[in-house]
């Protein structure tokens, strides 16, 4: 058995700086916690948390049927998005089992974003290009978003403000309030 080294991602050094416990997940080297569980809770809960999702898979589907591909994919009704909304969705077989959860975006009437687990990047892959491929060859074109920038997640509608907070270099330490 060989192992494969852990992919990292971009925010990787800040992570390890800020004292992170690190750990494999999904091939990656990720930080699981700082400065403890409820500490991080309450920091999130009364203040702002950013998460690191970087390592997740990014799936652009593009094309005239972009919405019927997204529609086909997933349990949620994805044409009552806005432009520039999102959702939190099941991807299924087309018998209806789960293949993963996902977020899905709609970017516009032709392009949709899907936001997959980093475990299961190749698999989620194959059922979304297997689906396209029964709507028609040529229809659409998805794509797998191999290198992108980090893509954070926020645990608190106060984010912006504890960002924007003193200086551009300046950022808030793990439990520390905004």
């Amino acid at each position: 058995m060989t192992d494969t080294p852990l992919q990292i991602t971009p925010l990787h050094a800040r992570h390890l700086a800020l004292g992170a416990k690190m750990a494999p997940f999904g091939g990656w080297d990720m930080p699981i916690q700082y400065s403890g569980i409820l500490d991080e809770h309450r920091a999130v809960r009364e203040a702002a948390g950013l998460f690191d999702v970087s390592h997740m898979g990014e799936f652009r589907i593009r094309g005239p049927q972009a919405l019927d591909l997204a529609q086909r994919l997933v349990t949620n009704d994805v044409t009552k998005l806005a432009d520039g909304a999102a959702q939190y969705a099941v991807l299924c077989h087309e018998g209806g089992g789960a293949v993963d959860d996902l977020l899905v975006y709609r970017i516009a009437d032709d392009d949709v974003l899907l936001v997959v687990n980093a475990a299961n990047i190749a698999t989620d892959w194959a059922h979304v290009t297997a689906e396209a491929g029964r709507l028609g060859a040529g229809a659409y074109a998805p794509g797998l978003l191999s290198s992108s920038p980090p893509m954070p997640s926020s645990g608190s509608n106060q984010l912006g403000r504890a960002l924007l907070n003193g200086e551009p270099d300046q950022r808030l330490s793990p439990g520390q309030s905004a």
